[in-house]
């Protein structure tokens, strides 16, 4: 397996947000795993590393697939429409409902954070979209 890793500006994230509605600095997204999956026609998963710099804040967004974010470092928060908002730290996880509009940050303003996400969705389908106004 390969890794790749991209640089994203703040504007167009591809696999964790749309854009930076604050924070002036990128984030790195690392491809861990694109793999389709055996007894699962049409589906894939898709494994990455995110870097958040300090005080990033997504735009307001939703994933068409089921999503899953562990902290590996530092402290985010999600926030989900019609939904109790979720703090994390390292060492957390959390799983992100498919097709509601949500917005994430990190918490700290000093301290970026390290985020690992699992997405599983259809094949050749965004893991992101912007969400409705």
């Amino acid at each position: 397996m390969t890794r790749m890793t991209t640089t994203i500006t703040a504007i167009a994230m591809a696999c964790l947000t749309v854009g930076a509605a604050t924070g002036s600095e990128e984030e790195t997204v690392t491809m861990l795993l694109n793999q389709t999956l055996a007894g699962m026609n049409g589906k894939e998963v898709n494994m990455v590393q995110v870097d958040v710099p300090a005080g990033f804040e997504t735009e307001r967004h939703l994933h068409p697939g089921h999503m899953f974010m562990y902290v590996l470092d530092g402290a985010v928060e999600i926030e989900v429409e019609g939904l109790p908002t979720v703090q994390l730290a390292a060492g957390e996880a959390v799983y992100e409902i498919p097709g509601i509009p949500m917005v994430g940050r990190n918490l700290s303003t000093t301290e970026g954070a390290t985020l690992l996400i699992f997405a599983l969705g259809d094949v050749g389908a965004p893991l992101e979209l912007p969400a409705p106004e």
